[in-house]
């Protein structure tokens, strides 16, 4: 899932900002113009309540630092009223310490997912201590559910949802011991591979600490590469899909292996009122330090089964440093990152 800042947050919580605010068409999404958080990953990609989590965060600058700002970071525990848009309430939006749980800031940054998450953010009956009566939050498009973090930068303000482990809602009792059974928790993606492809077609593969030199103004492809993972149950394969288990598969199931790229998951349907079976889609963000790539957003559907993304991307006229940040999300919210550098040479 995309990283959501406060300047977008606050303009879902405000019915005058979606009907009176026209968009700047001129800003170009993939360039860097300011020190801020492009990303935010999670360890585990999915937790359950009290469970130990790590996170850390992409922070950059427009000359091509990776910086090691000092972050402020707290979980929302609120409950949204009802006549509040967005994701998350305004109190939270704002940092009230009655509405958010503290996380130490210590690298790297180790916490505790609350204990009462599923009740603030999941299918659970919330509390009432607030004072607002509030009702079970609704699953997100893969049937989870999510556990915002509120993550400051100065006075720049991003959240990250991070996907929590919680029971079904609307399951029968045999529906939800299925579900307990054969649910895998998601894994964050791998970047396995980042090539340029020359317009000669031959294809380069680059290194984080290697600068790819470019002619200014050529014309080149980015490709950013994942494992394929398996669709049906094989045992063997390193991967614990849905229907293989401990029992009968051993080697596969008694470490819940996953696999890092767009995994098969099961999810319960509320129209259809059962369980079914899916595959992630895949999302890639683009930016960079200057200018020259052709789109801010690529992707590959759940349907598709391809296991790469391409982007054009143009070099400046002028010689100098490019940084280039690919960011890889699966649909379930799993976030990891790589960096290629640029020399643009005469």
């Amino acid at each position: 899932m995309e990283l959501l800042t406060r300047r977008n947050t606050l303009a879902v919580l405000s019915v005058v900002a979606l009907t009176g605010c026209v968009p700047d068409f001129d800003v170009d999404e993939t360039v860097i113009v300011d020190q801020q958080i492009l990303a935010i990953s999670a360890t585990p990609a999915e937790a359950a309540a009290a469970d130990g989590v790590v996170y850390r965060a992409l922070v950059v600058s427009p000359d091509g630092t990776i910086t090691d700002a000092r972050l402020n970071w707290k979980f929302c525990a609120d409950i949204k009223p009802q006549a509040e848009l967005g994701p998350v309430s305004a109190r939270c939006v704002e940092g009230d310490p009655e509405a958010t749980i503290a996380i130490p800031a210590a690298e790297p940054v180790t916490t505790m997912m609350p204990f009462e998450t599923c009740r603030y953010y999941g299918p659970d009956s919330p509390p009432t201590t607030t004072g607002e009566a509030g009702r079970p939050s609704d699953p997100d498009v893969t049937g989870g559910y999510r556990q915002p973090v509120r993550v400051a930068l100065g006075d720049s303000v991003s959240f990250y949802e991070h996907r929590i482990a919680c029971g079904l809602a609307g399951a029968s009792q045999e529906q939800s011991a299925d579900f307990r059974r054969r649910s895998r928790r998601n894994a964050n993606p791998r970047i396995d591979d980042l090539f340029i492809a020359r317009a000669d077609g031959v294809e380069v593969a680059t290194r984080e600490d290697e600068p790819v030199s470019l002619a200014p103004g050529e014309d080149i492809e980015l490709i950013v590469r994942w494992p394929e993972c398996p669709t049906e149950a094989v045992c063997g394969d390193d991967v614990c899909m849905p229907d293989e288990n401990a029992d009968d598969c051993r080697e596969d199931c008694r470490l819940q292996r996953t696999c890092k790229g767009a995994e098969t998951y099961i999810t319960f349907d509320p129209l259809e009122r059962e369980i079914v079976t899916r595959r992630e889609a895949m999302r890639i963000a683009w930016v960079a330090t200057r200018a020259g790539l052709e789109v801010p957003r690529t992707g590959v559907t759940a349907e598709d089964d391809a296991t790469e993304s391409r982007n054009r991307f143009v070099a400046p006229t002028t010689p100098g440093p490019v940084s280039v940040y690919v960011v890889l999300r699966d649909e379930r919210g799993g976030t990891t990152w790589q960096t290629l550098q640029v020399e643009v040479v005469p």
